[in-house]
């Protein structure tokens, strides 16, 4: 089977998921084929020995990894977040649909952005700039997060990814 694996972060990173489900298809006799950025997590700079460009493509083993180049300053505001990110989208929508034509299931790997634009994760430094200036959506979620722990998040009044109370 041809498989195709979109996401932001990839080994070298610490991205396991991402990381294990290639190489364990891979090994499994899939044609794995990964679209990733290159490597810049957690510190916010391109790996040393790593250039951004256009063209760059590893094979190895039914594996084949094509980094596209993405915003990457350790810029760990919220209005940089969204530039990483966002590059990152427009980047692989140029490339993908060459890169990964013929694949028979495309697979995304990424954590949820809404979560993490809301303040979710703590500031990288106290006092950094983002968290102050999240806005709107700074300030709603942690309402949704207070709300899902109260139990008031999903159909039962129970959150999705927990029993109703008295299951156990």
């Amino acid at each position: 089977m041809r498989i195709g694996i979109v996401t932001y972060h990839f080994p070298p990173e610490p991205a396991f998921i991402p990381g294990s489900l290639a190489e364990e298809l891979a090994a499994r006799g899939h044609e794995v084929r990964v679209l990733t950025g290159f490597p810049d997590y957690p510190g916010g700079h391109v790996y040393p020995g790593w250039r951004q460009r256009w063209h760059h493509e590893t094979r190895s083993r039914g594996l084949t990894v094509r980094r596209v180049p993405r915003y990457s300053t350790g810029d760990v505001t919220v209005r940089g977040r969204m530039a990483s990110w966002l590059t990152f989208a427009g980047s692989a929508a140029l490339v993908g649909r060459r890169f990964l034509a013929g694949v028979d299931v495309l697979y995304v790997h990424q954590p949820p952005a809404a979560v993490r634009l809301g303040g979710a994760a703590p500031p990288a430094r106290p006092g950094a700039a983002g968290a102050a200036r999240a806005g709107r959506l700074g300030r709603t979620a942690p309402r949704l997060r207070r709300r899902r722990q109260v139990g008031g998040a999903g159909p039962g009044g129970h959150a999705p990814d927990r029993p109703p109370a008295g299951s156990q």
